[in-house]
């Protein structure tokens, strides 16, 4: 496996003086002083991560669903109920006991 060589990014437009290499964009508003040129910087607008965690949600909510309709199926149809119980027994403590490990 090879990694690949990064093209080299173009510079950014230089200050009034021409102070900076350009290699970020806070350096392009400085002026050769040290001071902040009267230009105002654009702020970067947040991400939204509602649509995510709303997606997120969803398919908690069918999991969950899918789990009970899954005991309820297995309770309704099953004509031995202890086996049902023991398999959902094991299901919860062998993962709790291998948990340490």
């Amino acid at each position: 496996m090879e990694v690949p060589v990064r093209k080299p990014r173009p510079p950014f437009a230089e200050g009034p003086a021409g102070g900076g290499r350009g290699d970020h964009p806070g350096d392009a508003a400085k002026a050769p002083g040290g001071t902040q040129s009267a230009a105002p910087q654009p702020s970067a607008k947040p991400k939204s991560h509602l649509p995510m965690k709303i997606f997120f949600l969803m398919v908690s909510i069918g999991l969950f669903v899918s789990t009970l309709t899954g005991l309820y199926m297995s309770y309704k149809y099953k004509r031995n109920k202890l086996v049902v119980t023991g398999v959902l027994a094991a299901g919860v403590v062998v993962p709790l006991v291998l948990l340490p490990f």
